[in-house]
Order: C-alpha cells, then structure tokens, then sequence
C-alpha cells in the first residue's frame, strides 16, 4: 500500500482530485492474492482512510463528511468485493493443483513461497526482529516523506490562495 501511496503521490499533479480511491482497488487485488482474504479486507480498510486524508477534498482531514462516508462505504465494498473474487479465485487454484497431483498449500502465497526465502530456517528470532524492524522503518520514511511532500503542497495552495486574494492590480500584496 505504501507504493501505491507513493505513486498515487507522484501522479496527483495530473489526476489531481480525479479517481482517490482506484489506485487502491488495484493494491486491495494484489494484497489479498499474495496474502489471503483477511490481510485484503485490513488493506481496505487502511487504504480508505489513507486515500480519504491524502486525496479527498478538503485533504489532511480526519473527519469524515457525509459525502466522504458515502463514497468510502462504496468503494470499500466494491474493494471488498474484488478481495473475496480473488480470494475464490485462489482457493480454486489450490484445488486445481491438487487434482493435478501438485501438493497445492493451504497457506497464504507469500507464507508458502516467500516466507522460506526470507526467512530461512537458519535465521535466528534476534534476525528475524532486525529485519521487521527495517521493513517498518522504510514505510514509516515513506510515509513520512509522503505526508510531508502533501503538507507542503497544502501549505503552498493556501498562501498561494491568500496572496492573490489580496494583491493588487500589479500583483503585490498591500
């Protein structure tokens, strides 16, 4: 969701208030397909506040009008929709594989296939800690440097509003 954030960021000087929520729909499909229903339904929830503060009108706010809820409510179900498709979609691959004579796995496909890769059996709890730690680390700088990149914007659309407001005919302020 952090890269979705970023390049939703990235785009907003395009897209501007066009399309908050679809960047991600997107995310919401990926997540559930690598990491199971339930870490889907979570990103849902997580993504329609994030896309709400970021990039609803009037931003930075964390109260909800009634508009914002009506629109967070549809897209969080249409989300919410996709995640239980994939979710089907998933369990029918794992039954595919077994009537092919694969093994199939009844956890999720990153505790199958990436779990064993990053984590390897060798790899003591103390590791273990280092690396979580450095995965929450590099999401909380891009967090950060996300909120502080939108604060900026918002900082520079409010004196710029003021200023105009009230210049004068040659452009300067009284």
């Amino acid at each position: 969701m952090s890269a979705t954030t970023l390049a939703r960021l990235a785009l907003d000087p395009l897209v501007q208030d066009q399309i908050p929520h679809l960047p991600y729909l997107a995310s919401a499909v990926i997540v559930s397909w690598f990491c199971g229903v339930e870490t889907g339904i979570v990103s849902v929830v997580i993504a329609a506040f994030v896309a709400n503060y970021l990039f609803v009108q009037p931003r930075y706010e964390i109260f909800l009008h009634p508009q914002d809820r009506i629109a967070m409510t549809v897209v969080s179900l249409v989300a919410s929709g996709l995640v239980l498709l994939v979710a089907s979609w998933r369990r029918t691959e794992v039954a595919l594989r077994q009537r092919g004579g694969e093994a199939g796995y009844t956890r999720s496909f990153i505790e199958h296939y990436l779990i064993p890769i990053l984590y390897p059996a060798g790899l003591t709890p103390a590791h273990q800690r280092w690396v979580g730690a450095f995965v929450v680390a590099v999401n909380v700088v891009a967090y950060a440097l996300a909120i502080r990149r939108a604060r900026r914007r918002r900082d520079a659309q409010v004196r710029t509003g003021v200023a105009s407001a009230v210049s004068t005919r040659r452009g300067n302020a009284p």
